[in-house]
């Protein structure tokens, strides 16, 4: 994705009517990586963290004296302060995962020990140091495939309820149906139906994000967790800081992203039409800051 690209928001669960209200978008330009070259289930993936979801995006890295090759998946980030908050940002790529052949080994593993050459996963921290470069302590971390499920989220106020718009909505365009998972054998999910909880709750806990059951199956998709529980700082990463509580403790599923790349094209040009205006592009959405939105064009509605 670090490519020519029109890029944005895909997320319309950014609020919580799931209404989208189209800001300032312009053509996110990025230099070519060998990302461009991973297998299609390595490209850009999204997750469903309510309200502040996250992108994930994979490249090829060459091993040197400090560690291995492998691949690494860093997230977007976005700048989060300052005067100029009213133009959307191209994003800036924070490690956050490896898989490779490393050994993150436990503290306390015999290192004279031989370990069997399978392929590990690990996680970086989301500390940095004075200078502002990002700390790489990597620490074992495991990417699970999860089947369909009806669980969603909802935000809970005194006296109503709100459903979480549904991600990936049914008619979902960003949603890439022709990538497959990892070939990884499925976790075990049942829906964690927290209904009944949070009707006990006095008004003094309210609002809450809580989970259910609803009337949409989202697909099988992978989450990624760390070996040190969510409580580790390298899982902000996946779970950005929303203003509402939330009783979820799951990591969150991470679904794949389309990865369309065109050349950007002036919109004077003869050649321009409304599908030009398709793919994921970056927004200014006020108090929200940049956010990413896909757009697709209806051929049969010519919207």
């Amino acid at each position: 994705m670090r490519e020519t690209i029109l890029s944005g928001s895909v997320f319309a669960h950014a609020t919580a009517s799931g209404t989208i209200f189209f800001p300032r978008l312009v053509i996110l330009h990025s230099v070519h990586t060998a990302a461009a070259h991973l297998r299609s289930s390595d490209r850009p993936l999204a997750n469903d963290y309510p309200y502040r979801g996250n992108i994930l995006e994979f490249r090829l890295v060459d091993g040197n004296e400090s560690e291995t090759g492998g691949i690494v998946g860093e997230v977007w980030r976005f700048p989060e302060g300052g005067d100029v908050l009213d133009i959307p940002h191209p994003p800036r790529y924070v490690r956050a995962l490896k898989i490779s052949f490393d050994d993150p080994r436990k503290p306390g593993t015999d290192v004279s020990s031989p370990t069997p050459h399978v392929v590990s996963y690990s996680c970086s921290s989301g500390d940095v140091d004075p200078e502002g470069t990002q700390v790489l302590d990597a620490h074992p971390s495991a990417i699970e495939v999860m089947p369909q499920t009806t669980q969603g989220h909802f935000l809970q106020f005194y006296r109503r309820t709100h459903g979480h718009p549904d991600f990936p909505a049914p008619d979902a365009s960003w949603y890439d149906t022709e990538r497959g998972l990892p070939r990884l054998q499925e976790s075990n999910l049942a829906v964690d139906d927290q209904r009944e909880l949070v009707s006990l709750f006095p008004a003094v806990r309210l609002p809450v994000i809580y989970t259910s059951s609803t009337g949409h199956t989202k697909p099988a998709a992978i989450t990624i967790s760390c070996s040190r529980n969510n409580s580790c700082t390298c899982m902000k990463h996946h779970l950005q800081t929303i203003i509402f509580d939330t009783l979820d403790i799951g990591p969150p599923r991470y679904y794949p992203l389309r990865g369309d790349i065109k050349a950007g094209m002036d919109p004077h040009s003869e050649h321009w039409t409304l599908s030009s205006l398709t793919g994921l592009w970056l927004g200014s959405f006020g108090q929200h800051k940049t956010e990413c939105l896909y757009l697709d064009c209806d051929e049969r509605r010519q919207s």
